[in-house]
């Protein structure tokens, strides 16, 4: 950012504008649907937010829909923009706004991926200093809270805000079948394995269904029908997959990723250690069996999944945004 730090600090703004920071990538990140999506909600809320790649100016995600406002220009100003800076960028975006005198807040959605901010050239105490003169640390769970404290003992707790996610509405059952769908993109060579090691287990009248270069709409009409899905997160901040497919009514089975501990919640979910794979093929031949007897259709299970509904609703997404919102210093 440094020669184009200048271009960025021009003033155009005479109001108060929330600029998320934000990768551009042709590839599939749930994080990246994450900022776009929470970019919109606090445009619902009244106020002027964006979506800023600023070594891509004007790039817009196109693996979803969405309606978010997309900043084709360079031009920030440290007395009227509210910077968000992802984990990853801390270093190589934020220690020059910080140095500038802009306000921030830093989004983490992977606590283990924090020493990525070292990358550009940056030292651990510049990426602290970063982190310590934050307005705010907005986290997407639990997990994420507690691992940025550890990481930075000296950093004010106050200033942390969860910020849970939502899944689409596009996530709700279907009528069921006997699939069982995963990811092959997440962690490849386990789900490579997995997928060899379960066929001595598999009734003839179950299949295994890859979830691969599908659109979203594709990816929910797969999981509607899905009566089995196969997690395979790997030290994430909270998984979307494991939580959409449980939400389309799916029983899901393997690893929660660390952060997805908040919700991998018997009968919904069979928890599974990574790289346990004698363990994994005899969950799913379990779960196989409990589907064929209805665990799909009992009380506890439909009870579990309109559990997940609520808490990850857009509503509380928005009452979360709401209170972020409120914090933001709006003027000088």
């Amino acid at each position: 950012m440094s020669g184009r730090t200048k271009k960025i600090a021009r003033a155009t703004k005479t109001d108060r504008e929330i600029v998320f920071l934000c990768l551009a990538t042709l590839h599939v990140l749930g994080g990246v649907k994450v900022i776009y999506k929470q970019s919109e909600l606090i445009a619902e809320l009244g106020l002027h937010t964006s979506v800023y790649s600023p070594n891509s100016l004007g790039f817009s995600s196109q693996w979803f829909e969405h309606n978010a406002n997309i900043r084709k220009d360079h031009g920030l100003n440290k007395n009227t923009t509210f910077m968000v800076i992802p984990e990853v960028w801390a270093g190589r975006f934020g220690y020059e706004l910080y140095n500038q005198g802009f306000k921030y807040a830093i989004y983490v959605q992977n606590a283990y991926y924090l020493d990525a901010a070292l990358k550009w050239g940056h030292s651990s105490e510049q990426v602290k200093q970063v982190y310590e003169n934050a307005e705010l640390i907005l986290s997407i769970s639990r997990d994420t809270s507690a691992m940025v404290s550890m990481i930075y003992p000296g950093l004010d707790k106050k200033k942390i805000i969860n910020i849970l996610p939502h899944v689409s509405d596009e996530f709700a059952p279907g009528r069921k079948e006997k699939i069982i769908s995963y990811m092959p993109r997440k962690l490849p060579t386990h789900s490579k394995r997995m997928a060899f090691f379960i066929k001595e287990y598999l009734p003839e009248d179950w299949k295994l269904v890859p979830i691969e270069k599908m659109s979203a709409p594709e990816t929910a009409a797969i999981m509607a029908k899905s009566s089995i899905f196969l997690s395979f997160s790997d030290i994430e901040g909270i998984g979307l997959p494991p939580l959409e497919a449980a939400l389309s009514g799916a029983v899901v089975v393997g690893y929660t990723g660390q952060g997805g501990r908040e919700y991998f919640k018997k009968p919904n979910f069979a928890l599974v250690q990574n790289g346990d794979f004698r363990t994994f093929t005899q969950t799913i031949s379990d779960a196989i069996k409990a589907v064929d007897e209805g665990l799909l259709e009992c009380k506890e299970f439909e009870a579990g999944r309109v559990a997940l509904a609520k808490k990850y609703s857009r509503d509380k997404e928005r009452a979360r945004l709401a209170d972020f919102v409120s914090r933001v210093p709006m003027s000088e």
